[in-house]
């Protein structure tokens, strides 16, 4: 069956439903760029190591933490190696943010508290190696190290988990049974390819899956746009026929 839903009206939602959802271990700094590594399978459970407690930053509202310290701290509470190239390193010792307040960040808001704050300063987050022992590279836009960064595929059932990490870079195939991906594909690439942050829509053959890849957050909010969107055409299509039925005597 195939789709019948209006390319400028699934390019308009598209576009006012992105813009709806945009709005080192004692940080091991590697001397030599992170390795590359190929997409690696997130294991069924957490994405990353969880928190053995909260960020305590009590005591530092009116200064300034420096992103290598901040890594830092993330590292010493879930066992996570952060490494860097020199270049990243020295950006992130450089970056500093003040806080307006005293605040102690509950275990299970560690990640999206640290990695917002990361976002927000233009670095992503990709993993390296998975597990209790967890390798995490630090990468940047504006670096030569981008090119580099990977990124974690998860399953749909992980997408709720991909919320709580707005830096870190993951990848995901989607079905959209009732939409022409190639045609979603082109209209999403204006809108979200970025290579230099990593993300990008690549269309499944002469399939109806789509492969998403960005940060955490960005591509569950963006899956469930979709896939909100693909519920809608299924209903568009059935319209027609629902109303050409013969009523039932």
């Amino acid at each position: 069956m195939k789709p019948c839903r209006p390319a400028a009206i699934l390019i308009s939602s598209l576009a006012l439903g992105l813009a709806a959802c945009e709005a080192t271990s004692q940080s091991t700094h590697e001397s030599s760029p992170a390795p590359a590594v190929a997409t690696g399978s997130a294991k069924k459970g957490a994405l990353l190591p969880a928190p053995s407690g909260p960020l305590d930053l009590t005591g530092a509202a009116g200064s300034k933490l420096s992103l290598d310290e901040l890594l830092a701290r993330l590292s010493k509470l879930t066992g996570v190696t952060f490494s860097t190239n020199e270049e990243v390193d020295a950006r992130l010792k450089q970056t500093k943010f003040a806080l307006s307040q005293d605040t102690r960040v509950p275990a299970a808001d560690v990640y999206p508290w640290v990695e917002s704050i990361l976002h927000q300063n233009g670095y992503s987050l990709g993993v390296l190696k998975s597990g209790e022992s967890a390798l995490v590279g630090v990468y940047t836009p504006i670096g030569a190290n981008m090119s580099t960064a990977p990124s974690l595929a998860v399953d749909a059932d992980q997408l709720d988990e991909c919320r709580t990490h707005p830096a870190l870079l993951v990848t995901t195939t989607v079905n959209l049974p009732h939409t022409d991906v190639r045609t979603l594909g082109n209209s999403l690439r204006g809108i979200t390819s970025d290579p230099s942050a990593g993300s990008g829509v690549i269309p499944v053959g002469n399939t109806n899956s789509v492969i998403l890849t960005g940060t955490g957050r960005n591509v569950a909010d963006l899956v469930a746009l979709l896939r909100t969107i693909d519920e809608k055409a299924q209903h568009d299509m059935e319209m027609p026929a629902q109303a050409s039925a013969p009523a039932k005597q």
